[in-house]
């Protein structure tokens, strides 16, 4: 599943493509079923849907680089304050998202 705002005119065999969020979200998720986890790769499509209210967990992995001018995944747009509380008492990098 590939969420853009520009699906090529001649795509790949078997690779979908979606315009709006939510559509991509649910479209992966059905495609995911019951049995496993939609993964979401991209700082700003994570934050969309952190923002969206999309996303149940954040895994975070801490890494000794700099990375310049990238996106920030935790800078809001809107203002809006996007608890995390750990997933469980063992897990350092997972986090829940507290609604």
């Amino acid at each position: 599943m590939v969420l853009t705002h520009r699906p090529p005119d001649d795509p790949q065999p078997g690779v979908s493509f979606v315009s709006d969020l939510p559509g991509a979200v649910a479209a992966a998720k059905h495609a995911a079923g019951t049995s496993t986890y939609v993964n979401v790769l991209g700082a700003d499509v994570g934050r969309q849907c952190l923002q969206a209210g999309l996303r149940d967990e954040v895994l975070v992995f801490f890494a000794p680089v700099l990375l310049g001018a990238g996106t920030r995944m935790f800078a809001s747009t809107n203002g809006d304050r996007i608890d995390l509380v750990p997933a469980t008492d063992d897990a350092v990098h997972w986090y829940r998202v507290r609604r």
